[in-house]
C-alpha cells in the first residue's frame, strides 16, 4: 500500500504584471545652440569727500531745513588722559599729572 505521490515544482514564479515595452529616448537632433548674451552690470562708486570742519566754529546751511547755523566744539579729557596724569602724580610729578587733561588732542 502506497500513499499517493505529490509533486511539488519549485520553478514556480509568481504573477508579475509584463511591464510596458521598452520605448528609447527620442534622437537629439543637433541644433546649433545659441549664447545668449550676458547682460552688462555697470558699477558706479561716487566718492564723496567728507567735511572737516577742524578745531574751530563753522557757519553752514542745514541740509533739512536750509537754516544757517554755526558748529560749537566741545572737548573733555579721555580714559588715557586720566590714567597718564594719575601715573605722573604717583611718580611724584603733581605740577605735570594736569597737563594730560588740559591737551585737546
Amino acid at each position: 500500500m502506497s500513499g499517493p505521490n505529490i509533486t511539488i515544482n519549485m520553478d514556480t514564479k509568481p504573477y508579475q504584471q509584463p511591464s510596458a515595452p521598452y520605448q528609447p529616448y527620442p534622437p537629439q537632433t543637433m541644433h546649433p545652440q545659441t549664447m545668449q548674451p550676458q547682460p552688462q552690470i555697470v558699477t558706479q562708486v561716487q566718492y564723496v569727500a567728507s567735511v572737516s570742519y577742524g578745531p574751530h566754529p563753522v557757519t553752514l546751511v542745514c541740509p533739512q531745513c536750509q537754516k544757517n547755523i554755526t558748529t560749537r566744539i566741545a572737548s573733555a579729557p579721555t580714559q588715557t588722559a586720566w590714567i597718564v596724569g594719575i601715573v605722573l602724580c604717583v611718580l611724584g610729578c603733581v605740577p605735570c599729572c594736569l597737563i594730560p587733561c588740559c591737551m585737546d588732542s
